[in-house]
């Protein structure tokens, strides 16, 4: 499938690798991420070379391969988009089908497995994953026989897992009731959800209007919460530096420090980078400069103490 197809397709409806962020349990997105992708007109986005998304996907042919040696299950590749009848808001490009086993099949390249997956052969995936492989499921039922999923999984160091979802009514009505919400109420009522970070907060109010508002009790004790909590990193990063200076200090021109075991704890070492010079470059190629430089407009928040 060309890149422009697949973008068109995700804009119809909810796919899988939006329903964590839904639940506030994705990595990469949040919900207003979401939103934004179905209700504004916008650039796809350009992966660097070494994302993990654009890693997975360049994966994902390999990974196959090697679940279909490991298990012997036959793998069907086309028809990988579906949508729901009943629910067309909800959509899935599937990685696999396994027609004879009556499951999907889908590929992670993980980079390493966190206390966040389990033993292999189980159901043990992360959140995330489990929502999205139940998401398909509950789409693909409606068009053949689906028994649940397998999910192989790639990690660094060839370490490879094959983990199991069985259908679950419970969570796939979960999902349903939170995705149809999630499309009515905020995608085709163009009301944005809550904001939940730092970043969508930035996003959802940009402007400001100069005027002040007198903190309520509730709002002060965060206020003050926060405050410690700045002088404690403040005070612990100081500590950091000073620790860091002192063991500088004694390694001298020692690249590394061991334990009495022989083990590295610490390791300084010398690095060359190259930065440019913005202000070379400003008074020598003044239009270049000007013709490269980006307007940024953000909300900076401190807190007084």
């Amino acid at each position: 499938m060309n890149n422009e197809k697949f973008h068109s397709e995700r804009r119809i409806g909810i796919g899988g690798s939006d329903i964590a962020a839904i639940f506030g349990l994705s990595n990469f997105q949040t919900a207003i991420d979401v939103y934004n992708s179905k209700v504004e007109e916008f650039e796809d986005e350009i992966l660097a070379a070494d994302d993990p998304r654009n890693i997975g996907k360049l994966c994902e042919p390999i990974i196959l391969k090697i679940y279909e040696g490991k298990t012997g299950n036959r793998i069907v590749t086309d028809n990988t988009f579906i949508q729901s009848k009943q629910y067309p808001w909800m959509i899935g490009h599937v990685d696999g089908w396994l027609p004879d086993i009556n499951k999907i099949l889908e590929a992670k390249h993980v980079g390493f497995f966190s206390d966040k997956w389990g033993q292999s052969g189980t159901d043990g995936v992360p959140d995330a994953y489990l929502l999205q492989v139940a998401h398909y499921c509950l789409i693909a039922s409606e068009f053949k026989e689906i028994l649940g999923a397998d999910i192989a999984a790639l990690g660094n160091g060839n370490q490879f897992r094959i983990y199991h979802y069985n259908r679950n009514e419970k969570l796939e009505k979960a999902i349903i009731d939170r995705v149809k919400f999630f499309w009515h109420e905020n995608v085709l009522a163009k009301i944005p959800p809550q904001p939940t970070t730092l970043n969508d907060l930035s996003r959802f109010w940009k402007s400001v209007e100069g005027k002040s508002i007198t903190a309520p009790d509730s709002l002060y004790l965060k206020w003050s919460e926060l405050s410690n909590v700045a002088k404690t990193i403040s005070d612990l990063s100081e500590k950091e530096n000073l620790l860091k200076a002192e063991i500088q200090k004694e390694m001298a021109d020692a690249e590394t420090l061991l334990d009495n075991m022989g083990n590295k704890i610490v390791s300084w070492k010398t690095q060359t980078k190259k930065l440019l010079d913005q202000r070379k470059l400003k008074e020598g190629f003044k239009q270049i400069y000007d013709d490269c430089c980006k307007e940024s407009v953000s909300r900076i928040f401190r807190v007084v103490r």
